[in-house]
């Protein structure tokens, strides 16, 4: 069974990108993302438009599936978008049991988006909440297994 080091793995991702000709420089602040979330820690990124936040995600999907590979498991690794409803609706746990992390990019939205602030004005009327199932990322926490890290992205100008 080959090493599984967070360098070992992220040098192997890197160099299969390469031979895919996907060429790019990981910033420090991509690359401490990625350690902390190798270690299983949560991380808020608040990083800058353009910055490459999404880099952080798609590799970490990335690395999860190289290490597995080098601890002998037979997952695979995707992108989920918009699994809110089959992590609640999943009962059997495998789901929950095989996430590498829970990735909320722009959580600054959260608040706003699932009608959960207001603006505090009188008289004001309860809205239609833009993104009502983001109010249910809290039950994530629960439904995940333990040592599951989050990372919530934001960008700023």
């Amino acid at each position: 069974m080959a090493s599984c080091t967070f360098e070992s793995c992220l040098s192997t991702v890197l160099e299969n990108l390469e031979h895919r000709s996907y060429f790019f420089q990981l910033k420090d602040e991509q690359k401490r993302a990625l350690r902390s979330l190798f270690e299983r820690q949560d991380v808020v990124g608040i990083l800058p438009t353009g910055f490459g936040k999404s880099l952080i995600f798609q590799l970490l999907a990335l690395l999860a599936t190289e290490m597995f590979m080098r601890q002998g498991e037979e997952k695979q690794c995707a992108l989920e978008q918009g699994f809110i409803d089959a992590c609640l609706k999943n009962e059997n746990g495998h789901f929950h049991n095989n996430m590498a992390a829970v990735v909320i990019d722009e959580c600054h939205t959260i608040e706003t988006w699932t009608g959960k602030r207001k603006s505090g004005a009188k008289g004001e009327k309860t809205r239609q909440a833009f993104r009502g199932r983001f109010g249910d990322l809290v039950m994530l926490r629960s439904l995940r297994k333990e040592g599951t890290p989050f990372l919530a992205l934001t960008g700023h100008g």
